[in-house]
């Protein structure tokens, strides 16, 4: 085969864009010359083999539209439109790439190329907003994600910390442990704002009532266990006492999350755990591989 070109498409590619995933029964449906700006293609001796493009949502995009013609497959076509598209979506400053796969096959294709596997729930609104998730691919198509931080040190996390807690000091270690020194916002001394703790709490997928910490005497003593307190009522009381504030929130490219069980931290870090680690009951949770342990 000759060799492979990959160029950036034209917005007058469109036409030859569509032609190609209808022949590989892929979505098109919502394509517009706009789109263009984000799509790579591949050439063989100047004819058309192969493309793919992302979108954009936020900080995220979506890796989408990636099909290579039959006679052109199993030779690398693919990988390097998956590549030239990582590192456009890398040079506009996107942290995460995500795709839907159209099947187990394709899933285990791009594993292999370092994506893992997301649940919705896991993605951002944005994204989700997208026509891909919203009616053009069946929701029962696994979705992957890959973070695009070159250099583990520039990974963004920020931690929401209590040095008292131990839960707090046992998800700190963890994301060090990653190799990722995090911004620590030790949260009893400098609390979010409302509109920032509403942005975490939605983030996270919770509610105003499941962030309390009910173990603290403001909770007892406010009666807040009764239903009749309203979100904005809540709010206002941790306005008054952060202590009410369950903890530690981590937010990092991949989500946000109320970290308890501490673990529950390695669902979002953009690194894995660089050796063993222990938490401070004695319980092992990452084994001398740097594997989660189960």
């Amino acid at each position: 085969m000759s060799a492979i070109e990959i160029r950036a498409a034209a917005p007058d590619s469109l036409a030859l864009v569509v032609d190609v995933l209808r022949q590989c029964d892929l979505p098109h449906a919502d394509l517009a010359e706009a789109h263009m700006a984000d799509f790579v293609l591949a050439f063989a001796a100047d004819r058309l083999v192969g493309v793919a493009g992302i979108e954009r949502a936020g900080d995220h995009g979506l890796l989408r539209s990636v099909a290579v013609l039959p006679p052109q497959r199993g030779m690398g076509v693919a990988r390097q439109l998956v590549a030239a598209c990582e590192a456009h979506a890398a040079a506009l400053g996107l942290h995460v790439l995500v795709l839907i796969a159209a099947d187990q096959t394709a899933a285990q294709y791009f594993t292999h190329l370092g994506y893992a596997t997301a649940t919705r729930g896991e993605l951002p609104h944005a994204l989700l907003a997208l026509p891909e998730f919203t009616h053009l691919c069946p929701k029962s198509m696994p979705c992957l994600r890959k973070v695009l931080v070159r250099n583990v040190a520039d990974a963004a996390v920020t931690i929401y910390h209590n040095p008292a807690c131990g839960t707090s000091r046992n998800t700190l270690a963890m994301i060090r442990n990653a190799g990722i020194e995090p911004t620590v916002i030790e949260y009893l001394k400098t609390p979010p704002d409302r509109a920032t703790l509403l942005r975490l709490i939605a983030d996270a997928g919770l509610t105003v009532r499941g962030t309390l910490r009910e173990k603290c005497e403001p909770y007892t003593a406010l009666g807040l266990a009764d239903p009749k307190w309203t979100d904005a009522e809540l709010l206002d009381f941790i306005d008054q006492h952060p202590i009410l504030i369950n903890r530690p929130f981590v937010v990092t490219p991949l989500g946000t999350r109320l970290c308890r069980p501490s673990e529950l931290v390695l669902d979002i870090l953009p690194a894995q755990q660089q050796g063993a680690f222990t938490k401070e009951d004695g319980e092992v949770v990452v084994d001398a591989g740097g594997q989660r342990v189960r």
